[in-house]
């Protein structure tokens, strides 16, 4: 699986932002389509908002020790990828990882 680390660069103005694109294609239209969160607080569970709704699932088990929050987004082009922050031991990680399978302009209806 590809991953980026994410980064935002010193010249960004206070506070500091950065542009987000697609790691596939570099693409600067990206829409986020949904958000997950595993073990936030030390509590056990999985949470999903996403276009069918929210899911709760009390039983999935922690991510390796830690908590993570991922939002899904879609580029222009199709391509899927999730900017993901994880924390573990007192330090939290920015990442992107590409999703293996792209949507096609042929499904309008998905966001």
């Amino acid at each position: 699986m590809h991953i980026t680390i994410a980064t935002i660069h010193a010249s960004a103005p206070e506070p500091r932002r950065g542009q987000l694109r697609c790691p596939v294609c570099r693409n600067e239209h990206v829409a986020p389509i949904a958000l997950d969160s595993i073990s936030l607080a030390g509590q056990r569970g999985a949470m999903c908002v996403d276009r069918d709704g929210v899911r709760l699932d009390p039983t999935a088990p922690p991510v390796e020790g830690g908590s993570a929050i991922g939002i899904t987004f879609r580029c222009r082009d199709g391509h899927l990828f999730v900017l993901r922050l994880r924390s573990i031991y007192e330090s939290t990680t920015a990442e992107t990882i590409v999703l293996p399978f792209p949507l096609t302009a042929q499904d309008p209806e998905r966001n």
